[in-house]
């Protein structure tokens, strides 16, 4: 059986870089909803969050970037928010990866 987490990585990985402009949201957004939305609910689950050190340099940068461009700058343009949307993608991705095992990654991987 596959474990929620295997899917929620799946879908962060697998369509990371489908961008449409055709329709008005992206299909990367709905994707990175359901992505997070399971591997939530799978921490959850397994009442364990595992991380890295990329994740928390990561979730600092974000932190750093959000104090000083908004707070401290007032910058409201479009590039803040796709770095930070970025990083918090990194962050939930490896989230995902660490949790499974290399045949699981090398499969994910090779989609």
């Amino acid at each position: 059986m596959v474990s929620i987490n295997y899917i929620a990585t799946f879908l962060l990985v697998a369509f990371s870089g489908y961008f449409v402009n055709i329709v008005s949201v992206s299909p990367i957004y709905i994707f990175f909803i359901l992505g997070v939305f399971g591997i939530t609910i799978y921490c959850i689950k397994e009442r364990r969050i595992p991380y890295t050190g990329v994740q928390v340099f990561a979730l600092i940068f974000v932190m750093y970037i959000f104090v000083s461009q908004t707070l401290l700058m007032q910058n409201e343009n479009h590039a803040k928010i796709n770095v930070i949307f970025s990083l918090i993608y990194l962050i939930i991705t490896i989230l995902g990866l660490s949790s499974l095992d290399k045949d699981d990654v090398i499969k994910i991987g090779k989609c």
